[in-house]
């Protein structure tokens, strides 16, 4: 590059300032890593806010950026791209960047952007030395560091490959087994680890022993729980009430919850005045108390049974009672048939590649949704307007609790598990 040519400077809002520059003046300014000294003419930055960006012409050779120091210096910036996964390597659309570093004069220097719909992302405006991303996808979270060097474009990997994956333990799940769901398949094929928890129709005691310590409730970001429940939350026992209790807190606190069809009971004794549902169940009662403890007296523990040993069941013996109700004591009112359906959120129909899928229920007695507040987000509607999937957050900054009326078993296809993994990372 010639001394003689002029670098054309203008102010534009950054991520972090907006407004107009006033008058400029001609500067000669030395620019890192060129011998030259060249023309340049700079915004005058007398009395803006720290952190303005001044952006140079899209010219081969010069720098993205380049700010001015307070000793008006000329600092060259750089940048970080990278495409946000899971751990299996699958696409995130839509995360949540922010980078944190120091601008030229050593000041705190925060900057925010979103993965676009491919999973790819852009930061720019970062002074070289040291910075530090955090990647946030709903509830999954994921710090990296990047070293920036002026007028490059630094892979934020690291590496040879654009991915920047997120941690297998880039949440704390906990998926309360049931016996018409796998969720946990979704979160398999995320990468995700997870915490199998008794909950089924056969063995649900570690289940409500979860849900009867608000502690350990407290260190999980997200608990799944799938169709057919064996918690009866329409058992009206103390341990019972304390469980709604303690989820209520937990997403009040910022906890997220995903339910599935025949565990909607969940919602409606917890959350009753959000969603109301087509359920058959019993009349609330008291149940035996042997049925309900979470720290159990001797003569409630039985001979263990072996567990069922299927993938996704519970992974523990039997101690309950014989005589104990097995699993929820609710059932639907749909039936079975083939459903069309339309996505209504837009990052779901995104991950689908359409609007429009059909919802096999192979099984009558599915639990449809029959009203809903105006605060309920209706992810996906059949033809008439009534909602399949759904999601609400009790609570103002609070988590969020997403119902679906179908699920995996066996209703899943290639679409509904793009489609359940897209939802999973919006948790």
């Amino acid at each position: 590059m010639k001394p003689t040519d002029l670098i054309h400077l203008f102010g534009r809002a950054s991520l972090l300032v907006l407004g107009l520059l006033a008058a400029c003046t001609p500067t000669e300014a030395t620019l890192p890593g060129q011998d030259a000294v060249v023309d340049a003419s700079f915004a005058d930055l007398a009395g803006l806010a720290d952190g303005t960006v001044v952006r140079l012409d899209a010219r081969p050779g010069l720098a993205d950026a380049a700010r001015l120091n307070d000793a008006g210096q000329v600092c060259r910036t750089g940048s970080t791209t990278g495409v946000v996964c899971t751990p299996s390597g699958t696409l995130v659309p839509g995360a949540e960047i922010v980078a944190v570093s120091r601008d030229c004069d050593g000041r705190r220097l925060e900057v925010a952007t979103r993965a676009d719909e491919s999973g790819h992302f852009r930061v720019e405006g970062l002074s070289p030395g040291p910075a530090e991303l955090t990647i946030r996808a709903g509830s999954f979270v994921g710090v990296f560091s990047v070293e920036i060097i002026a007028g490059v474009n630094v892979p934020a990997s690291g590496g040879l490959s654009d991915k920047i994956c997120l941690a297998s333990r880039a949440a704390h799940l906990a998926v309360f087994t049931g016996d018409y769901d796998r969720i946990q398949n979704t979160l398999d094929g995320l990468g995700f680890e997870y915490d199998l928890v008794c909950g089924d129709g056969d063995n649900s005691r570690s289940g409500r022993a979860l849900l009867d310590d608000p502690d350990r409730l407290a260190g999980y970001d997200i608990l799944f729980f799938n169709c057919a429940s064996g918690i009866d939350f329409r058992a009206t026992n103390p341990e019972v009430r304390r469980a709604v209790e303690h989820l209520r807190a937990f997403v009040a606190g910022g906890g997220s919850v995903y339910i599935s069809d025949l565990a909607a009971d969940i919602i409606e004794q917890t959350w009753p005045e959000v969603m109301g549902f087509g359920l058959r169940g019993r009349a609330p009662t008291e149940a035996a108390a042997c049925c309900v403890c979470t720290d159990c007296a001797p003569a409630c523990v039985s001979e263990p049974r072996p567990p069922r040993g299927c993938p996704g069941c519970c992974p523990e013996p039997d101690t309950e009672p014989m005589d104990c109700p097995r699993g929820g004591g609710v059932g639907g009112s749909a039936q079975a048939g083939t459903v069309p359906a339309h996505i209504v959120a837009p990052y779901l129909a995104d991950a689908v590649g359409s609007d429009a899928v059909e919802i096999v229920f192979n099984l009558g007695g599915w639990v449809p949704i029959l009203s809903w507040a105006p605060s309920v987000e209706v992810l996906v509607e059949d033809e008439r307007g009534q909602p399949l999937m759904a999601v609400f957050q009790p609570e103002p900054g609070g988590g969020r609790v997403a119902y679906t009326s179908f699920h995996h078993h066996p209703q899943i296809t290639g679409p509904l598990q793009r489609l359940l993994a897209a939802l999973v990372l919006r948790l």
